[in-house]
């Protein structure tokens, strides 16, 4: 069954301000409003959901992303002081 949220909850369930929202939506980073009337937008829970799992996912790419840049950079950094002379 498809539910309608409100702006309200929308904000209480992501953790954004109403402009964040906003402006994700006018770079397409974000579901859109479908609206209601001429005062009246709601947003599509589905939508949502799946918006957030997607965040979830590209969070936790970038962690292992970050774990495994810095894992790297610790191997090169080896590598360089065992290419050094002793004194």
């Amino acid at each position: 069954m498809t539910r309608f949220i409100s702006m309200r909850q929308l904000k209480d369930l992501v953790g954004l301000s109403k402009t964040t929202i906003y402006k994700r939506i006018s770079s397409g980073a974000f579901p859109r409003a479908v609206p209601l009337g001429p005062k009246r937008v709601v947003f599509i829970e589905a939508e949502i959901e799946a918006w957030m799992r997607k965040q979830i996912r590209l969070g936790r790419n970038e962690v292992q992303s970050s774990a495994a840049r810095q894992a790297r950079a610790v191997k090169a950094v080896g590598l360089r002081r065992d290419r050094r002379t002793a004194p």
